[in-house]
């Protein structure tokens, strides 16, 4: 059962929902004359904000697999994709979306470096 579920499990798409939140969170550091969550300001170390924002990545990935275990439990309208126009489209789908957006600017507002404590 349990290698049934790996051999079939989107790989591609975790990659490709990973990437999407990373860039999110770490969009305004592209632009390389101000840098914030990367700054000399910040007093967490590159590898601290990356151990952390790690932390926040599987979170992130936990609560969808969790979600798509329990995908059978839920109502049929939240799990029925309909079509918007650009493709199919689910209540949980556009659920799962505003949490991760909720949860990657709470993310942002951690590792901003106003935000450390003094020690």
């Amino acid at each position: 059962m349990a290698a049934e579920q790996v051999q079939h499990f989107s790989w591609w798409v975790y990659l490709i929902v990973g990437f999407l939140y990373s860039m999110f969170v770490f969009s305004k550091e592209f632009p390389e004359d101000r840098p914030s969550i990367f700054s000399k300001q910040n007093k967490r170390s590159p590898v601290q904000t990356l151990l952390m924002h790690s932390s926040f990545l599987a979170l992130l990935y936990l609560v969808a697999r969790v979600f798509a275990h329990f995908a059978g439990y839920f109502p049929h309208w939240i799990t029925s994709e309909y079509d918007m126009g650009e493709g199919p489209l689910s209540v949980a789908d556009v659920l799962f979306f505003i949490g991760a957006a909720l949860l990657a600017a709470y993310e942002k507002r951690v590792l901003s470096p106003g935000t450390t404590e003094p020690q």
